[in-house]
């Protein structure tokens, strides 16, 4: 088995269910790891998972305003699979660093394992 990862990866977004949210947008990390069985030999980049596309996927999906964590996390992983169809397991943890909680010092976290 051989694991990719994207980790503490920092990206502005605007998710959320609050108006606020949604209009001035906040700070995510976000970790991801993929999980495939190795062939014999990797020697291309076609061998393995490109970690720029996966890149691009978490990219391109933290763009989309959304009001629910547990709904971009999904469909991160949903894309992840449709792009990469060899992977056996996704695993993707999605923090609010600074989330609209009165008196809250800390993350707030969504994640999601999935096994193919």
């Amino acid at each position: 088995m051989i694991t990719i990862s994207l980790e503490n990866v920092k990206i502005f977004a605007n998710h959320g269910i609050y108006k606020e949210e949604q209009l001035t947008g906040g700070a995510f990390e976000v970790n991801l790891e993929v999980i495939f069985e190795e062939k014999k030999d990797i020697l291309h980049i076609d061998d393995t998972i490109n970690y720029v596309s996966l890149y691009e996927i978490l990219k391109n999906r933290m763009k989309v305003a959304t009001p629910l964590l547990e709904s971009v996390a999904m469909y991160i992983v949903e894309d992840i699979k449709l792009k990469f169809p060899q992977i056996t397991q996704c695993t993707i943890k999605i923090c609010k660093i600074s989330p609209p909680v009165t008196n809250f010092h800390g993350k707030l976290c969504v994640a999601i394992q999935k096994q193919y």
